[in-house]
């Protein structure tokens, strides 16, 4: 957090008018999302949408820090957790096909699911 601090600051320092938006982490997978993915297809013989199984815990308490921590004037923290995750789990496909799969290993964002991400957070980023 100091490291991130220190960053936000010389970024103010260097363009004082500026606005900082950090955008937390996104959900991880203990092995990679396919092979949760596969896991959970074997066992439950269904694609879900939503899937706690294999999701790493660890962001959801880094975002929660991250958004305790960063309330500073002129920077926004943004939590890529609440556009990806419900209390049933986090985003696996936007249109629940193998294609629209949102990470392409443990917590790479595909394209479709930057794009997803993008679409969600914009509104909150561009006035």
């Amino acid at each position: 957090l100091a490291a991130l601090q220190a960053t936000i600051a010389r970024l103010q320092a260097v363009s004082p008018h500026s606005h900082i938006v950090v955008i937390g982490p996104v959900p991880h997978w203990s092995v990679s999302l396919q092979k949760s993915l596969m896991d959970f297809i074997n066992d439950q013989d269904a694609f879900p949408r939503y899937m706690q199984q294999g999701l790493s815990a660890n962001e959801a308490q880094w975002d929660a820090y991250f958004s305790s921590h960063l309330q500073k004037p002129k920077t926004t923290y943004l939590s890529a957790l609440d556009v990806f995750c419900t209390p049933a789990g986090c985003l696996t496909s936007v249109d629940g096909t193998i294609a629209g799969m949102t990470a392409v290993d443990w917590g790479h964002l595909t394209k479709a699911g930057s794009l997803y991400l993008a679409e969600k957070i914009a509104p909150h980023i561009f006035d």
